[in-house]
């Protein structure tokens, strides 16, 4: 320690008075603590000391001049006390202050359900013999988000996640689709891992690779839940009007039919003249037929909300509306880069209600386009794009069939579409809304 030595002509008044001590929590492992002001001018340094118990022994944290100092980083839920003493110019020291006290607050356990990067993950077969299905669960622990995985972890109301693979006339699930956990993606953080998803075979039919929370238990609760990931299509894709993907896709059924299904897909289609990507957003139901939407009522949605436009296209009759993907008419998906998405919705019972609009579920996405480098934005960069509310987005209480997709890369036309890598990244999933996550809408509730 420095040694300060008054000037030889220096007049030493009387002793400084004790200093008075605060302490300010500031979260789980932090504490402000600031000296009060004093009425003796010219202090050179103070010294923070601290304790786990009120008698000490009390520790060095910090000798400096300025008079506040942030005790970090502390045990959360901890009670600590703190003492402080101060030298004058003239150095002439203080006594120590009275111990004061403080308690960090309980740490903050971030209440996702399902957080992310694919870093360190294997999959497991769980089921299925290939021909058509197989089935998967990730193993291991996230070496990011130290997300954990394994048969039954994690849930979300009372299903657990389960990739489904589906192959199609002579080709098993398998040797449909190659899935892997790569890293090294520049346009990520490091260490840049991602799950890649490609189809081998061009077979003209549909074929199926979803991860999705299938439910174990009934679902007897309203259900709420955030569903934030990242994907990038391939470049080069060849042109095939009206080849689609379902990002996202929440069905509802097991005991009143027909079944409302809400989909957000990615469709290559005809766009002023040129086959580009585009994100639509729509409903169907589910009975045999895909006769009519579940936005409330019979047919087209004629009365949208100011967030969802009716601009439909011809896929699935007409009942798919345009989802605005950035600023300034981007409204496609064919700028090179990873594309930043949120799909929230609110499951509500719907028995008794298939067609109708008495149901209190919503769905919304919102999305953010790639940075001008091709990496992705933050989760709060995404603005609302859609938002219907007050429409049948249901839940039933039979868990036999009722399911969330949470990723689910399915193709209902394969024609030159092979060995195209999709690729997905930041997968995540929360039933309560996000602190780093887009504004909530009045109607979300």
């Amino acid at each position: 320690m420095t040694t300060f030595l008054a000037r030889p002509n220096s007049v030493v008044p009387g002793a400084p008075s004790t200093p008075t001590l605060t302490a300010t929590v500031l979260g789980s492992t932090s504490i402000r603590l600031a000296v009060s002001a004093t009425a003796d001018a010219g202090f050179k340094e103070w010294s923070f000391e601290f304790a786990t118990a009120a008698l000490g022994p009390f520790v060095p944290l910090a000798t400096q001049w300025a008079p506040t100092y942030d005790a970090t980083p502390l045990s959360p839920s901890t009670t600590y006390w703190f003492r402080v003493k101060g030298v004058t110019n003239a150095n002439q020291a203080t006594a120590y202050s009275s111990a004061v006290s403080a308690t960090t607050s309980a740490p903050v356990v971030a209440p996702l359900v399902l957080d992310t990067r694919f870093a360190g993950l294997s999959l497991v077969a769980d089921g299925g013999s290939g021909s058509p299905d197989k089935y998967y669960v990730f193993s291991g622990t996230d070496s990011v988000t130290g997300q954990v995985f394994d048969s039954s972890t994690p849930r979300l109301w009372g299903g657990r996640l389960q990739f489904q693979v589906i192959g199609g006339g002579a080709f098993t699930a398998d040797q449909m689709f190659t899935l892997s956990t790569p890293s090294g993606d520049p346009d990520l953080p490091a260490p840049g891992n991602y799950l890649q998803i490609v189809r081998n075979e061009d077979f003209a039919g549909a074929a199926q690779a979803a991860l999705k929370f299938l439910p174990t238990d009934p679902w007897t609760a309203q259900g709420f839940a955030l569903i934030g990931f990242r994907f990038r299509l391939p470049s080069g894709y060849p042109t095939t009007t009206n080849h689609q993907f379902t990002l996202m896709e929440v069905k509802s059924q097991g005991g009143d039919a027909p079944y409302p299904v809400v989909h957000l897909l990615a469709t290559r289609e005809n766009i002023g003249g040129t086959d580009k990507w585009a994100l639509k957003l729509g409903a169907v139901r589910i009975d045999g037929a895909n006769s009519y939407d579940t936005w409330g009522d019979d047919a087209t949605p004629t009365v949208a909300t100011a967030t969802c436009t009716p601009a439909a296209d011809a896929y699935y009759d007409g009942k798919f509306f345009s989802v605005g993907i950035g600023t300034a008419g981007v409204t496609t998906l064919d700028t090179e880069g990873w594309y930043t998405i949120i799909f929230g919705f609110r499951l509500e019972d719907h028995a008794g209600n298939v067609a109708g609009n008495g149901a209190n579920g919503w769905v919304g996405v919102w999305t953010a386009p790639p940075n001008g480098d091709g990496s992705p934005k933050a989760w709060s960069d995404c603005v609302l794009r859609m938002f219907v509310e007050g429409r049948n987005v249901g839940y039933v209480t039979n868990p036999t069939a009722d399911y969330v997709f949470v990723l689910n890369h399915y193709n209902n036309n394969s024609t030159a579409a092979t060995d195209r890598p999709i690729k997905w990244a930041d997968l995540r999933v929360d039933d309560d809304w996000w602190t780093d996550g887009p504004t909530r809408p009045a109607g979300a509730v």
